[in-house]
């Protein structure tokens, strides 16, 4: 806690808060990982000083291959010393991974079945978030799942305090991040207790559910603050379940992907093992 805190501070960018995530955030975030006993690979990004990792590395079986990205140093030794060595020993046929480098840099080849991360995407400028999930969904393979943490009403509590530039930027990453929903069949999971109510998204890579579309995308001809102004489309589903654990699950698609796709650019879709898009 202490040495999130601190952390925190120096690098408010970078870590984009000073509080690490609650227990229950953790396991919103996780659930999906938890729950599968195949042979997977898990990639984390921005573990800061482990409290998803924790859960993450109980979830893994003999065979299972971890792969943690985190660009901070001093969260990089805390990981090491206090998770990472004593779980390299005790589990010799787990394959666990360290990279002190940005998501951009990191060596990481092949595809993942889960991809947890905790980057605070508002903190960013609309460019980096696009490089970024360039990467991840590049990363993802077929019927994967990528789940990514959103601090909610983030952009009601900042407009007051930004320039419009900002504002506007911040327009630009929420309608990217509603065409990601749609286009992956998103789900959200709104946390309260945290220190700072969260939101853990979930998109589905699945390739049959592709191929039954159009084989080709609509593109959008509204211009980029026509496609701001398009109405939201109500929940098709019933209203948000609470859960026994204090979650509110809910699905929400409600921007056309070509809309958001004018203002910030469109995704690759994920490659098969070997192809020349995996990275």
């Amino acid at each position: 806690m202490v040495t999130f805190f601190i952390e925190g501070l120096k690098h408010l960018y970078q870590v984009g808060t000073v509080f690490p995530s609650s227990p229950w955030f953790a396991r919103a975030m996780t659930q999906s990982v938890r729950r599968d006993r195949s042979p997977k690979r898990i990639l984390e990004i921005g573990p800061g000083t482990g409290g998803m990792t924790r859960l993450l590395l109980s979830s893994l079986n003999d065979g299972d291959e971890f792969h943690i990205v985190e660009r901070n140093p001093v969260f990089c030794r805390h990981l090491e010393t206090r998770l990472l060595h004593r779980f390299r020993a005790a589990h010799p046929d787990v394959r666990v991974y360290l990279y002190c480098r940005s998501i951009e840099t990191a060596p990481i080849r092949g595809q993942f079945d889960f991809i947890i991360c905790s980057l605070p995407f508002r903190a960013f400028s609309p460019r980096v978030v696009r490089l970024i999930f360039d990467k991840l969904v590049a990363l993802m393979a077929d019927n994967s799942e990528l789940t990514y943490m959103e601090y909610a009403r983030v952009r009601s509590m900042k407009s007051p305090f930004v320039r419009r530039s900002r504002r506007w930027e911040l327009c630009r990453i929420d309608a990217f991040c509603r065409s990601l929903q749609r286009r992956y069949n998103g789900s959200r999971t709104f946390v309260v207790l945290n220190i700072l109510p969260s939101v853990a998204v979930r998109l589905i890579s699945s390739r049959q559910r592709r191929a039954a579309s159009r084989p080709q995308r609509r593109l959008c001809e509204q211009t980029a603050a026509e496609a701001l102004r398009v109405p939201r489309q109500r929940n098709q589903r019933s209203k948000p379940r609470v859960t026994g654990s204090g979650f509110i699950t809910e699905s929400r698609c409600r921007l056309p992907y070509g809309a958001a796709n004018q203002l910030i650019g469109g995704l690759p879709t994920p490659s098969a093992p070997g192809s020349s898009c995996a990275r």
